[in-house]
């Protein structure tokens, strides 16, 4: 049991740093072609703590984008991911996702993900899904596809300040209603501050999260 237990952390951590290491990878990728090609860009860098709906702990991400092209490379302790989003128009954009969330790999054909942008921005959505290889409550990795979570967000933007409402369904679990807002405050020069406050309506808990972000 011991040798079991010894071998699923060591592949947990093998499997975050797989992440980290294609996250690092993108990076440094998209800072070789921002500097070759003026097509790419690395739009912002952000470092933040604290728990929201799709994260907990210390957070870090970058944006990437190129002409109809956006990657979101993001690595926290609940999860590590790239996500991919393309925009044949303005109001619209899909992709696909990829990653470790908790000790399990979710490949990129089992995480579709879109968003509409309506009103000039005022008016967004996120809708995002996941299926597992494997448990993730179970910390066990396996060949079988499970469903893992959807999520939907429908956001109010009056900038800075967002508010949103999100329905998060994870696993067999009861759905979950959240409530929350959060700004973006400029502090000096190309740095901003974010922060964060929502509520889990099922759960009574309080999410709260900030950070410092860098735009290029």
């Amino acid at each position: 049991m011991k040798n079991s237990n010894s071998y699923q952390s060591s592949s947990a951590q093998k499997c975050k740093f797989f992440v980290m290491l294609l996250i690092a990878l993108a990076m440094a990728l998209a800072s070789a072609f921002s500097q070759e090609n003026e097509n790419w860009k690395l739009n912002s860098i952000s470092i933040g703590s604290g728990e929201t709906p799709l994260s907990s702990g210390l957070a870090v991400s970058a944006v990437i984008s190129k002409e109809k092209s956006v990657f979101l490379c993001d690595y926290n302790s609940t999860l590590g991911e790239i996500l991919y989003f393309y925009s044949p128009i303005k109001q619209f954009s899909f992709g696909y996702s990829g990653g470790v969330f908790k000790s399990n790999m979710w490949v990129f054909w089992s995480g579709p993900i879109a968003s509409l942008n309506l009103l000039n921005g005022h008016f967004t959505t996120l809708n995002w899904f996941g299926w597992s290889l494997g448990d993730p409550e179970m910390e066990k990795t396996e060949s079988e596809i499970k469903f893992c979570f959807s999520y939907h967000q429908f956001n109010l933007n009056i900038k800075p300040v967002q508010i949103y409402y999100a329905l998060l369904h994870y696993q067999k679990c009861k759905p979950e209603h959240i409530f929350g807002t959060k700004g973006t405050f400029k502090l000096h020069g190309k740095v901003s501050l974010e922060g964060g406050l929502g509520y889990m309506l099922n759960a009574d808990k309080y999410l709260w999260s900030t950070g410092l972000v860098y735009n290029f």
